[in-house]
């Protein structure tokens, strides 16, 4: 399943164990504090658990957001940075 991970996280250094830990995991930075990442139940649960031990002892916010074949289809996006988001294999999980 392809999620929507979001995040606000206070400390610097907590900030930066997250966005790691999200890229260690196959995410792709999309936004400042957003990534998109395709994960199994079972590896969801594991990341899920990584992140609550990194930002345990500061005020932060991590929302995972599942994103499904119809909202991918439906997805706009307007930029004016050179790197754009394409949808390259809805079929067969969305590439970026």
């Amino acid at each position: 399943m392809l999620y929507l991970v979001v995040y606000d996280v206070r400390d610097d250094r907590v900030r930066n164990e997250v966005r790691e830990l999200l890229r260690d995991w196959g995410g792709e930075w999309i936004q400042r504090s957003a990534f998109l990442i395709d994960l199994s139940e079972a590896r969801l649960q594991i990341l899920k658990r990584e992140i609550a031990d990194a930002i345990a002892k500061t005020e932060a916010d991590v929302l995972f957001i599942p994103l499904c074949k119809a909202d991918l289809e439906r997805m706009v996006h307007i930029s004016t940075k050179e790197k754009v988001l394409e949808k390259k294999k809805v079929e067969e999980g969305l590439i970026f």
